[in-house]
């Protein structure tokens, strides 16, 4: 992916080629959808390569599949946006949940008749050392998107394969207040919840 301030242009930011799947897949990873395709349940993703904040009119993405005897790929729903990686990580005590929407029906006989959905990752973490600037950040998503905006949740950034497996686009589940623990630091625990 590039990013520049004109059209082809890749002066701003640049990742170079990355591999599309860096999680594991096979032999104890996770494993090939039955059907459809792996992008339909792990997210791929690109971030600018310093994670410094940058400013660009135009994003360009390609992709190279030799192997591809189609000759087309589906993206389904790209996005772009802007990010917080905080100084000092989240705190120990991190969950990487799931919630199954799946609905259950038992009839009297005892039979069940299952409505089989998706399963949604979720995550709570706590913040518990952000600097002001970064404080500043998180308040300003909370204000902009509220429960119903999107906010994209990566676990770590030196390692897409994690990212892609626990990572996904999806919404704050509270607006949780601000706490002031001690002087010039903020603190918030957030959870959040994919977006079906």
């Amino acid at each position: 992916a590039t990013w520049g301030s004109s059209l082809g242009g890749a002066e701003v930011a640049t990742t170079g080629w990355l591999d599309a799947w860096a999680l594991t897949i096979g032999a104890g990873g996770v494993s090939w959808p039955a059907s459809g395709s792996l992008g339909a349940r792990f997210l791929t993703f690109v971030a600018t390569p310093t994670l410094a904040a940058v400013s660009a009119q135009y994003i360009r993405i390609e992709l190279d599949d030799t192997a591809n005897t189609t000759g087309r790929v589906s993206i389904a729903r790209p996005w772009v946006g802007d990010g917080l990686v905080p100084a000092i990580n989240a705190s120990y005590g991190l969950t990487d949940g799931m919630q199954d929407v799946s609905t259950i029906n038992v009839a009297l006989s005892g039979a069940v008749a299952a409505n089989e959905r998706h399963r949604l990752r979720k995550v709570a973490l706590q913040l518990e050392h952000l600097t002001v600037a970064e404080a500043t950040r998180v308040w300003a998503m909370q204000f902009d998107g509220g429960l119903a905006g999107e906010a994209l949740y990566l676990l770590d950034l030196a390692d897409r394969g994690p990212s892609q497996q626990y990572g996904f686009l999806g919404r704050l589940l509270d607006l949780v207040p601000l706490r002031f623990p001690r002087y010039r630091t903020r603190s918030i625990e957030i959870q959040m919840m994919e977006r079906s």
